[in-house]
């Protein structure tokens, strides 16, 4: 029997030298309609196929396992030459299930001898759904290296050319090196692609069977590829072989197939992010006029001559602040310019100076202002804000400018993985957004049990009427839980929260590590001996993406990793994520969460919910006062998961609407 996979285009010849999905508007008028109409609809009937979805992977992992059992005793080239015959099939066939079973139960036994790790059942129903064009939700720290990894090499010996996309340059490393050797062993080659690889050493890792990188680093390289000149003749060549490959030949082989790691944060918390490929132009008339806008911003007054909306990052000047504008320019014999660009221009540096923050939005260091990824906590190098918001900020931090640039290309993470012709990935937070995943991706969400029932203990939050009462409590937790030695684990939200937890640590004479956009050189040692007895590590989400803590034997008899949250997310998986951090694969563990009423500010910067919050709990009894701080809180998740929908919703129309009008250009791809 078929999986759906079979059923979904099959890259080859027949696609091209460069496959991809074409770039115009897949869905009419009519579709786009009952698509809004039909997002819950769709979530509820989602739900309703689990149970027989569910159904299906284990039996279908049943079957792998007690084919894996079969090849216990068979000699190493034996595996070997049996996967090689069933290359032709796969590539003739496609991925169908009774192919698929024979494969990976070679495959797993073949996995255990050569890199000492065989497929657990829960990762076998991760791989089917991978290999089926689904997203896998599987929890952190059931082993999602592993199965990524058996999914490429399916894939791999199908004749697909595999991109593996992982959260950072580290475990790029960290992965491909882990996987090379059953690589090796297949007859399949892999490369890897850092931020540092150079264009001939990118081009050689891309003709690779399977290539590990980062979704910038890809997307990037398809951009260059998009601006380079018409090379039909360089792609027949380089595809071919030819080991005098020129200067035009594309980097990528195309678009065929895509496994990401961590996907909700690539494909919804990084999906409207604009990619630009830009062309620097220091321009001394364009640095006059920013200097300019900056100091009239400067001048004004909130409220009388601009409004800040701190949930979406923007000002909106007032009729008041306009005129006050062309007053000031006057006056300061600004240079020249339309007065609608001056208004923008004002108003970017009004949002630069209100709407980011430094130590929480991006760092100062060696005389440059460097981004910080909100989703992961780290340090977005080469990444820069546009329509001269990063000059901006640099002026603000009295920062020598950069050249203002000159768009080349540019794409959004959501346009350019609805390109390829097979897209899967995992995540150990996806249910909550499944109908949207659906919606933009058509990528089904299959929940993957847990390997081991879990032993993880989720305390009752904690809140404190300020902010002082929390970080104090929070440094009394760590102090008690160090006598015992065990490990523990001190979730902040920024680079800002981590330095001060840190210093109230030291004050206190704790010896911990610190993880955080300002550390990141560190990450490897820090995590491994954050899972020592006695072990205090303050860290911010760069903490739980793609790296494991391992408590020591004698943290595990004592209560294994005790997490704490200091501060409620924006969305609710992003909490499932931290929580996921403490007690994996059965382990024993703990997780509590300690807030403050000030916290409500990470939702909106506005004092008056605040205000409002403090006075509905004042007259209630603790127990009460607790149970509707909490309910606050999860009802400003809910709208913020909202509000950053509608954003994305926003920005997949506007991409639409956007193709449609090159198509009708004669410009559509």
């Amino acid at each position: 029997m078929s999986t759906v996979a079979s059923r979904v285009p099959f890259p080859g010849l027949a696609w091209g030298q460069y496959p991809q999905r074409p770039a115009g508007v897949p869905d009419s008028e009519l579709w786009s309609r009952m698509r809004r109409a039909g997002r819950r609809s769709h979530a509820r009937a989602q739900s309703m196929v689990v149970g027989l979805a569910n159904w299906q992977s284990v039996r279908f992992s049943e079957r792998v396992m007690a084919e894996l059992a079969t090849h216990a005793n068979r000699p190493r080239s034996e595996l070997i030459g049996r996967l090689k015959k069933m290359q032709p099939r796969l590539a003739r066939d496609g991925m169908t299930d009774r192919h698929l079973v024979r494969a990976l139960g070679l495959l797993g036994e073949l996995s255990r001898r050569e890199i000492g790790q065989a497929p657990f059942p829960t990762q076998i129903m991760a791989i089917h759904a991978m290999l089926g064009n689904r997203l896998a939700e599987m929890a952190t720290g059931e082993g999602k290296t592993l199965a990524a990894g058996l999914a490429a090499a399916v894939a791999a010996l199908a004749g697909i050319p595999v991109h593996l996309i992982t959260a950072n340059d580290y475990l790029v490393d960290r992965d491909q090196r882990a996987l090379a050797p059953l690589y090796s062993a297949l007859g399949l080659s892999s490369g890897r692609i850092l931020t540092q690889t150079a264009a001939p050493q990118r081009r050689e890792a891309y003709r690779c069977d399977i290539v590990y990188t980062t979704a910038r680093e890809l997307a990037f390289d398809y951009l260059r590829d998009r601006i380079g000149p018409d090379a039909s003749q360089a792609d027949a060549r380089w595809l071919a072989g030819d080991p005098d490959v020129p200067e035009q030949a594309p980097l990528l082989r195309g678009l065929c197939m895509a496994i990401i790691d961590e996907a909700d944060s690539i494909l919804l918390d990084e999906a409207c992010m604009p990619l630009i490929l830009a062309m620097s132009a220091r321009d001394p008339l364009s640095q006059e006029i920013l200097r300019a806008c900056m100091g009239i911003a400067q001048t004004l007054w909130a409220g009388r001559d601009y409004r800040i909306n701190r949930a979406y990052r923007r000002v909106t000047l007032t009729e008041s602040g306009r005129q006050r504008i062309i007053e000031l320019a006057e006056k300061q014999q600004a240079p020249a310019m339309h007065s609608r660009d001056r208004e923008a221009r004002v108003a970017t540096a009004l949002a630069a100076m209100h709407c980011y923050r430094a130590r929480h939005d991006y760092l100062v260091e060696s005389d440059k202002v460097i981004m910080i990824d909100a989703p992961t906590g780290r340090k977005a190098d080469g990444r820069t804000w546009a329509r001269g918001l990063h000059q901006m900020i640099e002026l603000k931090e009295g920062v020598t400018p950069t050249g203002t640039n000159e768009t080349i290309a540019q794409i959004t993470y959501q346009q350019f993985f609805n390109r390829y012709l097979r897209l899967c990935g995992m995540s150990g937070s996806l249910r909550e957004a499944r109908a949207e995943l659906f919606d933009i991706y058509r990528l089904p969400v299959r929940t993957i049990p847990l390997h081991k029932p879990s032993r993880r203990r989720l305390h009752r939050t904690r809140i404190h009427l300020d902010v002082h009462a929390k970080w104090r409590e929070i440094v009394a937790i760590a102090q008690q839980a160090r006598a015992h030695r065990r490990a523990v684990l001190l979730a902040v939200d920024s680079v800002e929260s981590a330095a001060l937890i840190s210093n109230l640590l030291t004050r206190a004479g704790i010896d911990h590590r610190r993880l955080d956009a300002t550390e990141d050189s560190q990450e490897a040692d820090v995590i491994a001996a954050a899972g020592r007895a006695g072990a205090v590590t303050v860290a911010t989400n760069m903490a739980g993406r793609g790296t494991d803590i391992q408590p020591a034997p004698d943290v595990l008899r004592t209560g294994g990793l005790l997490t704490v949250v200091c501060h409620y997310n924006r969305e609710r998986r992003i909490d499932r994520q931290m929580f996921g951090r403490a007690a994996r694969q059965g382990q024993p563990g703990d997780v509590l969460r300690v807030v403050a009423l000030e916290d409500i500010g990470l939702f909106s910067t506005d004092p008056r919910p605040l205000d409002w919050l403090r006075s509905l709990t004042r007259p209630l009894p603790a127990a009460m006062a607790d149970f509707a701080t909490r309910m606050v809180f999860r009802l400003a998740q809910r709208l913020t998961e909202a509000r950053q929908r509608r954003l994305r919703y926003r920005v997949l129309d506007a991409g639409h609407h956007r193709d449609r009008l090159l198509a009708l250009a004669g410009q559509g791809e």
